[in-house]
């Protein structure tokens, strides 16, 4: 009987701690800007489990930093073959810095994360997110200004989405917190 007993047991609380997970993922990603993105980034983690509102804030700024990372790499290895005007190719160049900055600024937060120094973890999110805006900003240095590619636009804005999920999970863990 004792051994039935434990064997239930070995059984449920795995199960429980699982279900447990999904439910806080559920609750704090209601409370982002993109809950679809935050639920589906989430999920996909292998290290969302066992889950705490550090650990999820963690996982999407580890997100944001390779989304940064694989934006850098695209503009490089794609972007920058398309185009012959050195002014295209200087903005590009410029554009990619701009994310490697970001991946860094990302990697920054990460630790701060880990240190539990959740302010500075989203200041330097903050900083990270500046960068997109920046490469942006550097087609427009030229006169004429150059068109912003719809590629890069779209890694832009999945980006700055995780970004702005990790800090709306860093925020509700401060109003805890504090």
């Amino acid at each position: 009987m004792a051994s039935s007993i434990v064997l239930l047991i070995s059984i449920l609380l795995p199960l429980s701690l699982v279900l447990g997970d999904a439910d806080l993922i559920q609750k704090v990603c209601q409370k982002t800007q993109f809950p679809d993105l935050c639920t589906s980034t989430l999920n996909t983690s292998r290290f969302s489990k066992p889950a705490d509102v550090r650990r999820l804030a963690t996982i999407m700024i580890n997100a944001g930093s390779a989304s940064a990372a694989d934006t850098f790499r695209f503009i490089l290895a794609e972007l920058v073959k398309t185009v012959s005007d050195p002014a295209a190719v200087k903005a590009f160049k410029r554009c990619s810095e701009e994310y490697k900055e970001a991946k860094t600024s990302l990697d920054i937060s990460s630790e701060y994360s880990s240190f539990l120094d959740y302010e500075m973890a989203l200041k330097k999110l903050n900083y990270g997110r500046d960068h997109a805006d920046r490469c942006r900003d550097s087609f427009t240095l030229f006169n004429p200004p150059l068109s912003y590619p719809d590629a890069l636009e779209q890694r832009e804005v999945r980006f700055v989405e995780l970004v702005d999920v990790a800090a709306d999970i860093i925020k509700q863990h401060l109003v805890h917190v504090n």
